[in-house]
């Protein structure tokens, strides 16, 4: 294997050991959900965009991307999509366990495979059906093991699908343009319209923006760091040179991780029928998942 196809699988590997601090730093923030994904996308967005201005290639690549009005929408949308995302997701982890929230927000691997057989008439095999069903059967088995009413909120589970089904769309958007643009370019514009979004939404529901403690400004500015830098950045590095669904295959890991960190830092216990069940979403995911991933 050569050093550039080594790449985006060092990209995602990072990815996978930075996406699981997410929801521990946006339950140890102590902000309102769209502020914290505010403060994570501002923060990223303008070190992509300093990356892209310092370096002359960029620049032109920048420039370029602005003028393109059918990339250009593209992006908005892109932007729009990742911002309704975050701030749906970090609002649901308020309302659910760490582990119920992010194994729901993280079926969009799944929704893609949907929207693939949808909209490309990529008709999904066999394998892929039977990892769908196991999937969402122990998401709903997951759900109802907790009972409706106190720690698992029906609200918070509308926002966590809610969520899923925009990173579905944001991450397709991505995997059509990264061949068109770099990292740096495509994830700074995206980050920022996305900043933009979150920061009418703050504005009009009348959220503070600054006036934080020291504390909290670290969990943003950590926020910013591992889980979108790390993170999604690096998955959006992954898709020029990978299929959508063997980059996205690595919110496998997310589950497991956010809840052992779960555990560990807020000292949140699931039950072990829900850690089974648990296990059965990622292995319908992995099955949906696992001849793109073996192919790549």
């Amino acid at each position: 294997m050569s050093k550039k196809s080594v790449k985006p699988y060092l990209a995602l590997t990072i990815a996978g050991l930075s996406i699981p601090w997410a929801s521990i730093f946006a339950r140890l923030a102590n902000a309102p959900s769209p502020v914290i994904a505010l403060w994570r996308t501002v923060i990223s967005s303008i070190i992509l965009l300093i990356s892209s201005i310092t370096d002359s290639n960029g620049r032109c690549t920048l420039i370029r991307a602005l003028n393109n009005t059918k990339d250009h929408v593209l992006i908005i949308v892109s932007g729009i999509m990742l911002a309704l995302h975050l701030a749906l997701w970090v609002e649901s982890l308020f309302l659910l366990p760490v582990a119920i929230s992010v194994i729901i927000v993280d079926t969009y691997p799944l929704i893609s495979v949907i929207i693939d057989y949808k909209i490309f008439r990529t008709k999904p095999s066999s394998l892929q059906v039977i990892g769908i069903t196991i999937a969402f059967t122990s998401i709903v088995l997951l759900t109802l093991s907790t009972g409706i009413e106190g720690i698992v909120h029906p609200l918070g589970l509308v926002f966590a699908f809610t969520a899923s089904l925009c990173a579905a769309v944001y991450f397709s958007i991505g995997r059509h343009l990264r061949r068109n643009y770099p990292t740096t370019v495509y994830a700074g514009l995206v980050y920022g319209y996305a900043s933009l979004t979150l920061l009418f939404y703050c504005i009009s529901l009348g959220y503070k923006l600054t006036e934080y403690s020291i504390t909290t400004w670290f969990y943003f500015l950590m926020f910013a760091i591992i889980p979108m830098l790390g993170g999604h950045t690096m998955i959006n590095y992954a898709l020029r040179y990978v299929k959508l669904s063997s980059a996205i295959s690595i919110v496998l890991v997310e589950p497991i991780g956010a809840s052992i960190l779960a555990a560990i830092a807020l000292s949140e216990l699931i039950s072990p029928l829900n850690y089974l069940l648990l296990l059965f979403v990622v292995t319908g995911i992995y099955l949906a998942l696992r001849r793109s991933i073996i192919e790549a």
